[in-house]
């Protein structure tokens, strides 16, 4: 079977699981509709989340579902150099996020990708207040080119730090922040308390 497309891949991934095409969408929390424009080409692209939750949910290589580059499931002991170590480029860290100052990431993501990688910006995640999406350890990757009013998976400056939050713009200008830890209390500020950095436009999973 051909595994070309993002449509193809997904039905090699439920061959390899027995999975219908509704139970896939079920165990990755996605909705049908949305699996079924997927794997029939209608729709040609995964956002960041969902291409996260086929690892986290599966241990499928989200790059592989991405790109069709690699092997489809994760070993045991993936982490980030043995993902990304082929024809890299560099991207720059975000000041304070961790120790080094670049993030090697495959140059294959840059030709499924728009954004110039002078645009790009990578974070470490620290703590858990982003389960189950990003786990301690894990890097996100966002686009600094990207800060309207969309609703999504950010990095925010308070206070002169570094945070990961999910955005909701709400209709009066105010901001929603919250985390997808649920024990964690989501808040509204004033846009004028909050600088946005970029959002989300991949996770790279420290596994």
């Amino acid at each position: 079977m051909s595994n070309n497309s993002i449509g193809d891949r997904i039905k090699l991934i439920r061959k390899h699981f027995d999975f219908t095409q509704s139970e896939l969408a079920m165990h990755l929390g996605l909705d049908p509709q949305r699996m079924q424009n997927l794997e029939s080409g209608r729709v040609k692209n995964l956002s960041a989340e969902e291409t996260c939750l086929f690892e986290i949910k599966l241990k499928v290589s989200g790059w592989w579902v991405f790109t069709g580059i690699g092997e489809m499931l994760l070993s045991s002991d993936s982490n980030v150099q043995t993902l990304y170590t082929n024809n890299e480029h560099l991207i720059k860290i975000i000041p304070g996020s961790q120790e080094q100052k670049m993030l090697c990431v495959d140059t294959d993501f840059f030709r499924n990708n728009k954004t110039s990688y002078s645009m790009l910006r990578a974070i470490k995640m620290i703590g858990d207040s982003m389960q189950p999406t990003l786990q301690n350890g894990d890097w996100l990757i966002v686009d600094t080119s990207k800060i309207a009013s969309i609703n999504g998976l950010y990095v925010v400056m308070i206070n002169e730090e570094f945070f990961i939050h999910r955005l909701t713009f709400l209709h009066d200008g105010t901001i929603e922040l919250s985390s997808d830890n649920l024990a964690y209390k989501s808040q509204t500020i004033n846009k004028e308390t909050i600088q946005i950095i970029g959002m989300a436009t991949l996770i790279i999973k420290n596994c």
